[in-house]
């Protein structure tokens, strides 16, 4: 590697700032001019890094800097931006906002410093004027250590309101200076856990076209790709220092002796970390995709099955007609199969999803039902730890992730002894749902396994075990995977 690509992470004020609209609106310009674009989001969201892989045409990677530690964070930047010609990093909520009120961990500022790359900071013009220096330059210093390469004013009005702002800006000789009109027409719907998914998004292209264009016209990227070009020659020893093959090569693992896992993608399961995947196929796992609400049973010769979140309450019915997968997956449990499920996962797995018309019946496995709630009911970071052995791995292995629900269980589905305890970021203990039934765990965490490797190896290693021990699994080698 001579030199490291040019980096910056997309960092807000606040969320709301219009943060998303931006990042989303350069990788589409870049992508326009012909540069290659590696993306990333930092935190534990799932949904922009969708928007970002469909503009990028490449997998947008998570970096969290309280799930993940930094030796990670470097791996999965350099594996994720070799071959790059930029790579753009949208920073979550504000620049400072992380794990907690007392610690940089988990915020933008965080991934910025740990990897050496300027930031770029939105924010909200309406409704201020000169003031728009006061708060730009509390950002700049609030931090030394920490390098702002510029301002991108977002959501500003007229001309007039556009000359105030840049006039007032050039106070603080930032070395990059852009504004961003309001242009009502571009706009990213939402739902209860956040944006809409990209694939569900009517006139997506029309969408992206928008957002590149408006980029286009209001901004020199000419002068930002000089600005952020700037720091990239100080990156590249640290980069060197991690050559980033920790979990992304796979070429080392035998065609015929990686072992085959089902993992559920479709609309209704659709939040998984993109590094979970390349770390499952790192230690000899071929992943099998499937779409349980578009009827598809359990792939053949699967050993396996790895459930994820997403909006299951969306697509209740047509899950709920599937009963073929239900029964098909709940006789491979009972042989020992492993599953992992997550959030939408869990829920999945249980009676069913209760709702004004009725009872969606999904899954069964256990006997507790589900409700959707109009605030949520659990969000933040988790610290896990098992306190009785399982398919994640024995006694005393802890795990990090994050749990972000609107759901609710609506009966007590504990066993009388539970499987985690567990602790938001600030160590309170918190009660987290779960089940746990011979190679089964289920939970509402989205685990990352990046927080400790071990809990992939023990599930991969009982999937082995799993194929080993199931003769009956004939032609397991030449079932078609993607």
């Amino acid at each position: 590697m001579l030199g490291a690509p040019p980096a910056f992470v997309i960092a807000g004020t606040k969320s709301g700032c219009g943060k998303t609209t931006v990042a989303l609106g350069l990788m589409a310009a870049f992508r326009r001019r012909g540069l290659k674009v590696a993306p990333f989001k930092t935190g534990p969201d799932f949904i922009d890094p969708g928007f970002h892989s469909l503009i990028c045409g490449r997998p947008s990677h998570n970096l969290d800097g309280w799930m993940m530690p930094e030796s990670a964070l470097v791996d999965v930047f350099h594996a994720g931006s070799r071959d790059c010609d930029i790579a753009i990093i949208e920073g979550a909520m504000g620049l400072f906002d992380g794990a907690s009120g007392g610690s940089e961990k988990g915020s933008a500022a965080h991934i910025a410093k740990v990897l050496g790359v300027p930031v770029l900071l939105v924010a909200d013009g309406r409704g201020v004027g000169r003031s728009i220096c006061a708060m730009v330059k509390g950002y700049v210093e609030y931090d030394s250590s920490l390098k702002v390469a510029g301002v991108i004013v977002n959501m500003v009005g007229g001309e007039r309101h556009k000359e105030i702002l840049q006039q007032a800006l050039k106070e603080l000789k930032l070395p990059f200076v852009a504004t961003v009109k309001r242009r009502t027409e571009i706009k990213l719907p939402s739902r209860h856990l956040g944006l809409v998914t990209a694939r569900e998004h009517k006139n997506w292209d029309r969408l992206v076209e928008g957002l590149g264009n408006l980029v286009e016209k209001e901004m020199d990227l000419d002068g930002l790709l000089e600005t952020v070009s700037r720091y990239s020659s100080n990156r590249s020893l640290l980069l060197h220092e991690h050559d980033g093959t920790l979990f992304a090569d796979t070429s080392c693992v035998p065609e015929v002796s990686k072992v085959k896992i089902a993992v559920a993608r479709d609309k209704p399961f659709c939040f998984y970390y993109q590094r979970n995947l390349d770390i499952l196929k790192a230690l000899g796992a071929k992943l099998c995709h499937f779409s349980p609400s578009s009827g598809d049973s359990l792939p053949e010769g699967a050993c396996g099955v790895y459930l994820g979140g997403g909006y299951p309450e969306l697509y209740a019915k047509e899950l709920a007609r599937n009963q073929a997968f239900c029964q098909r997956l709940k006789e491979e449990i009972d042989r020992g199969i492993p599953v992992l499920a997550e959030c939408g996962g869990f829920m999945f797995l249980g009676k069913g999803l209760l709702v004004e018309e009725g009872l969606f019946e999904w899954c069964g496995l256990f006997n507790s039902c589900f409700s959707m709630e109009n605030r949520f009911q659990a969000l933040g970071y988790r610290q896990a730890h098992l306190d009785r052995s399982c398919v994640l791995g024995d006694r005393g292995i802890s795990f990090r992730g994050h749990e972000f629900r609107y759901s609710r269980v609506l009966s007590e589905i504990f066993p009388p002894w539970p499987y985690l305890r567990v602790y938001d970021a600030s160590g309170k203990l918190v009660e987290v749902p779960h089940f746990v039934y011979k190679n089964v765990f289920a939970s509402y965490i989205h685990i990352h396994f990046d927080s400790n490797p071990l809990v992939a190896e023990n599930f991969v290693k009982r999937c082995r075990e799993y194929l080993n021990r199931d003769f009956s699994n004939k032609g397991a080698n030449q079932i078609p995977c993607n």
